[in-house]
């Protein structure tokens, strides 16, 4: 039996909506760069740039390890 979702009166398969979900966790976080990488010149000058970096390099270690535990765990694979 194949896993599927009723939504809106159409028929999803479970594995796009999880990817769908994946889609928008991830794209949340890519917009949080984008204030960072603006306000990153400021936080130079102020002599805070080095707080800054460490700032952003721990959230994309954080990214990179939610990703990797996505692939690891199978949430992307299609085929499931």
């Amino acid at each position: 039996m194949d896993s599927k979702a009723l939504a809106g009166g159409r028929i999803f398969r479970i594995p796009f909506i999880f990817v769908a979900a994946l889609f928008l966790i991830f794209e949340a976080g890519v917009l949080m760069i984008l204030p960072w990488a603006l306000a990153f010149r400021w936080a130079v000058q102020s002599g805070h740039g080095l707080s800054a970096f460490i700032h952003i390099v721990s959230f994309l270690i954080l990214m990179a390890i939610a990703l990797a535990f996505a692939l690891w765990s199978g949430a992307l694979d299609w085929e499931r």
